[in-house]
């Protein structure tokens, strides 16, 4: 007798079904919480049952804290990309900015995820790994300004983590208020990641009335 009688459960198949199970969850637990989600609502969305859920994460807990590990990982490959210090600050800016905007509008659920859980001040394992994600993240883009301020790209009484949490509120918030921006004309570059990212570059550079500044050099 099968030791998952009631369950679709095939071990032929195992990291398929893995994955699809984390799929849904991380559309459900996006779109409606943690607590709004129940490992029954998993299962009905990947045509399994509960128990074939609890053979692969063990528990509720369990399969969240792998969904924001992949949560985690997606924002952890935009900033592993820019490997170049070679490039101006201004290029760096840029190509940062665009893959940070495309990852978000390629994979909403998963950003939605995280910032969710950026303002859970609650002690848990998922929370202190987004803290640490976010931290690291922080700290590569202070680096990044960091490094330009001792090359004089940009002005030496300007704190580099200022940037980077300009950068990084920007970015979230941009990506939580977009559907509100949508209803204000002139507003498109919300849907385009490479012309916002075009925007904010230029702007960080050469403020708004234009023109050259030492970040383009």
């Amino acid at each position: 007798m099968s030791q998952y009688p009631n369950s679709a459960y095939d071990p032929h198949t195992e990291p398929t079904h893995r994955t699809s199970i984390l799929r849904a969850a991380t559309d459900l637990f996006g779109e409606f919480g943690y607590n709004g989600v129940s490992l029954r609502d998993i299962a009905r969305r990947t045509d399994t049952s509960k128990t074939a859920v609890l053979y692969h994460f063990g528990s509720k807990q369990g399969l969240y804290i792998e969904v924001m590990r992949e949560a985690c990982a997606c924002l952890d490959r935009v900033i592993s990309n820019d490997d170049s210090n070679e490039r101006s600050l201004h290029a760096r800016v840029d190509a940062l900015l665009r893959q940070y905007f495309q990852m978000m509008h390629s994979r909403p659920k998963c950003a939605r995820l995280i910032v969710r859980q950026l303002r859970d001040h609650r002690t848990s394992s998922a929370q202190a790994l987004v803290t640490e994600a976010f931290v690291g993240h922080c700290t590569r883009i202070n680096s990044l300004f960091d490094k330009a301020r001792e090359r004089g790209e940009i002005a030496a009484d300007v704190p580099p983590m200022l940037p980077a949490l300009m950068l990084v509120e920007l970015i979230t918030m941009s990506f939580e208020a977009r559907h509100l921006l949508r209803r204000f004309s002139g507003t498109e570059f919300v849907d385009d990641p490479d012309q916002y990212a075009s925007l904010v570059t230029r702007m960080l550079s050469n403020g708004l009335r234009g023109g050259s500044s030492g970040l383009d050099k």
